[in-house]
């Protein structure tokens, strides 16, 4: 390790390395050029955190949602079925109208999950075979109504032994479907993208360069104009501070809102209650238009400080 006397020593031939005009020189582009990561990256962590938010906890929820009610559905359709058989009401009114709407419904819930689905390519893959599935129960069941109405009540009970078998097959498929779309969100919501450290982390480091920057300037103010602070590139470190700030306290309570909205919606599906009365997954502070101008103006103040910061002693080597 360096001692305080070598690490004086070291920075005195860094210095000497060039002359105190250059090094002011070389120092502004560097603090105007941080400010400026910063507020990139602060406008990429929220684009990022957003599209994470919009993925998971709108159409990842959505896909559950689909899936829950799609086996509702199927559930009221097997109860129509073993109603109507049990009422002997097949050769009359057929697997009946309440049996034909909840299977219709069970067909569109499916259609809604592939559109929504978050897993990738297995989610995709297990939405076709549970419609496959689908439509092997629906010939099952219309076979077994066909048999009952042509006066064969025997081979019509066999036939719908295979439609229960195809049934609990269906169910027990849109249940893992169902639980890989959660996996999918739970996994999304725990991307790096939304957890707090990150969030704080990615602008952090910018801010800790142009803290880094302005130590550096206050040693060559000190060596080569006998000063000892600009007060001008303080203010801007504390604007940029204010900057850092405002962005990622902003977008960590978005992503602790997207959270608690799926833990909300989770528990609604849970209980069979509906997501409409649940608020929107997005607080939306982070993307606010309110937030993004305060933004700019932090961004821009911070930059014209820092640059006009050195103009006062390059102006007198002019």
């Amino acid at each position: 390790m360096l001692s305080a006397g070598g690490g004086r020593g070291l920075a005195r031939r860094c210095y000497a390395r060039a002359h105190p005009v250059t090094w002011l020189r070389w120092l502004r582009a560097l603090a105007v050029i941080v400010i400026a990561a910063t507020a990139c990256l602060g406008w990429l962590e929220t684009v990022q955190a957003h599209r994470e938010i919009a993925l998971t906890s709108s159409q990842g929820v959505r896909a559950i949602a689909d899936v829950t009610a799609a086996r509702q559905a199927l559930s009221a359709a097997s109860g129509a079925v073993e109603s109507s058989f049990a009422a002997g009401a097949v050769p009359l009114t057929g697997s009946g109208e309440t049996y034909t709407a909840a299977i219709a419904s069970a067909a569109q819930d499916l259609v809604l999950a592939a559109e929504d689905n978050v897993a990738g390519p297995d989610g995709s893959d297990q939405v076709q075979f549970a419609d496959g599935q689908l439509s092997s129960y629906q010939a099952q069941v219309g076979q077994a109504s066909d048999d009952f109405a042509a006066g064969d009540p025997v081979l019509a009970r066999a036939e719908l032994g295979y439609a229960v078998i195809a049934f609990n097959d269906l169910f027990a498929e849109l249940g893992q479907l169902g639980t890989l779309e959660l996996d999918a969100v739970s996994g999304e919501l725990g991307s790096v993208w939304l957890a707090a450290g990150t969030l704080w982390l990615v602008l952090l480091v910018p801010l800790a360069a142009l803290l880094a920057l302005a130590v550096l300037t206050s040693y060559v103010l000190r060596a080569g104009f006998r000063r000892l602070l600009s007060v001008p590139l303080i203010v801007a470190v504390i604007v940029t501070l204010g900057l850092v700030v405002l962005i990622a306290t902003a977008n960590s309570r978005d992503s602790q809102h997207a959270l608690r909205y799926e833990q909300q919606v989770l528990l609604a599906l849970a209980a069979h209650r509906t997501i409409a009365a649940v608020p929107g997954p997005d607080a939306g502070l982070g993307s606010s238009g309110w937030t993004l101008l305060a933004g700019l103006v932090l961004a821009g103040g911070a930059a014209f400080l820092a640059f006009n910061a050195y103009q006062p002693r390059l102006r007198e080597y002019r």
